[in-house]
């Protein structure tokens, strides 16, 4: 029986940040469970004895979530009203039996969640609803005063920026522009590619300790999809692709928002 169980234990290794709920990380210590032992370096200690009372220490790898503040620059998929950086900024959650969607709690964001498996405090949350990464709007209007480029330098001093834009610049037609990556101009700024490019250059250069990622919503246009990989990999900008986030109206469930939490912290954890 021991055997069996030690196997069972060895066959969930390397250990990863988990979350079950958003309250709820499967991270073991070992005060809960006398066969792991925390050690230094991001290892720990595995136990195993044999079926003739043999104990054999293996040192396993453990990923650990390296941030401890973040900031995010987002649209309605970060809004809680009440708990943005901009206080004028439009707001989609909580709805509050508005629509199908039952996000109604603070606790529900997927940045809250976020909080809740990685123990990294939120600093600045600056998202705005129905906001594109570019200057153009829905309907092709003039979004410059609202758009991520606009609202990029208001971030704090986080130790992680997230970026999780272009579900508007893609849902609202947004005109792709020409890949570009210095000397932009006004008019070039109302085009995503000129404007994701100039908002990471100038993020880059005020946050150059700051680790950057980009988390690139699922069911997006290809063209845009495409745009953002190429333009993160020139600034070396990580990108999160989500996969399977459960929505309705477009915009994250409870279950969609825990699932959001969990892609970002498995693929920053290190």
């Amino acid at each position: 029986m021991n055997k069996f169980f030690n196997h069972f234990i060895l066959a969930l290794m390397p250990l990863m940040i988990l979350a079950t709920s958003c309250g709820a990380v499967s991270q073991t210590s070992s005060n809960d469970n006398p066969v792991l032992h925390q050690k230094r370096n991001n290892t720990r200690s595995l136990y195993e004895t044999s079926a003739y009372g043999t104990v054999t220490e293996k040192i396993v790898a453990v990923k650990v979530f390296p941030y401890t503040t973040f900031s995010v620059i987002v649209d309605s998929y970060s809004t809680f009203k009440g708990h943005t950086t901009l206080a004028n900024a439009a707001q989609y959650y909580p709805q509050n039996g508005v629509g199908n969607n039952k996000v109604t709690q603070l606790e529900q964001t997927w940045w809250s969640c976020l909080q809740e498996i990685t123990g990294c405090k939120l600093i600045e949350n600056n998202s705005w609803s129905g906001s594109t990464i570019c200057n153009t709007g829905y309907g092709g209007l003039n979004a410059t005063a609202n758009s991520f480029l606009t609202r990029s330098s208001q971030v704090g001093d986080p130790e992680l920026i997230l970026i999780f834009g272009a579900t508007n610049d893609s849902w609202a037609n947004a005109p792709l522009g020409e890949y570009k990556y210095k000397d932009w101009t006004e008019k070039e700024l109302f085009s995503y590619r000129p404007a994701l490019a100039k908002m990471l250059n100038g993020l880059k250069a005020a946050h150059p300790k700051a680790k950057i990622a980009f988390i690139l919503n699922s069911d997006l246009k290809q063209e845009i999809d495409e745009s953002t990989l190429t333009i993160c990999k020139h600034y070396d900008v990580q990108v999160i692709e989500l996969i399977d986030i459960e929505k309705t109206q477009g915009h994250p469930t409870i279950i969609g928002m825990q699932s959001i939490a969990k892609q970002i912290s498995e693929a920053l954890a290190i």
